[in-house]
């Protein structure tokens, strides 16, 4: 399987896009949105929330327990968030995606003109991560990869259905920490890892096969709820 993580960038025609092979030979139409929708990290404060009020214990220990871990991972995506500010106006990000009736969510979906891509925040402080074929935390093997596997393919059902033509949605792992090295990628086609202050470059320097009304369509796609229910 060959994807846009395999091709280096291809320059853009001077005389602009050309016409939407989506719409071909007729007129694109023009959608206006905003370059950013949700609310980062929107889902694990409210999960923190829930589990400082089912267990008053850190009242009397001090300790956050579960909660704590619900509050960093919250400020992970926040963090990844204000990294994907620096995209170009040609890319759109849609933060906290709920997926299903059963509490589960996307961090940020993000749409440009390389494609689709779910966005996995995983924030780790000060341990070391390394990426050699999987994410190594502190010596110890995550699950992080086979997590954005199932995103990726979950994403790409849904957003087929929903767009009407065949989409390849593509998984990137954001890590946040103060130690990260990649060794060697995963094997999975449609997986990548990335330290988070990495995102903007990562994305920007993929080759870009789609045009600017495939891109604002795909992003409508993502923000209606009915193509995650």
């Amino acid at each position: 399987m060959s994807t846009v993580l395999d091709r280096s960038p291809e320059p853009c025609p001077d005389d602009g896009p050309g016409p939407c092979p989506d719409h071909h030979p007729g007129p694109c139409p023009e959608l206006v949105l905003p370059r950013t929708a949700g609310r980062p990290g929107g889902s694990a404060m409210d999960k923190f929330g829930q589990e400082l009020g089912r267990d008053l214990s850190w009242l009397l220990t001090g300790g956050l327990g579960t909660a704590g871990t619900w509050a960093a991972g919250a400020c992970g995506e926040q963090f990844v968030a204000q990294q994907l500010e620096g995209l170009g106006p040609d890319w759109y990000v849609t933060h906290d995606v709920a997926v299903g009736s059963r509490g589960a969510n996307l961090d940020h979906v993000v749409v440009g003109p390389a494609g689709p891509f779910v966005l996995n925040s995983k924030y780790h402080g000060d341990k070391p991560v390394v990426v050699q074929d999987e994410v190594w935390v502190n010596g110890r093997r995550t699950g992080h990869v086979e997590q954005g596997r199932k995103e990726a393919a979950r994403a790409s059902v849904a957003l087929t259905t929903s767009y009407g033509c065949e989409v390849l949605a593509l998984s990137l792992v954001a890590v946040v920490s103060a130690f990260f090295a990649v060794a060697r990628q995963p094997q999975s086609p449609t997986v990548r890892v990335a330290h988070a202050t990495r995102l903007v470059p990562f994305l920007e320097g993929l080759r870009r096969p789609l045009h600017p009304c495939q891109v604002k369509r795909l992003t409508v796609c993502v923000r209606d709820r009915g193509t995650w229910a």
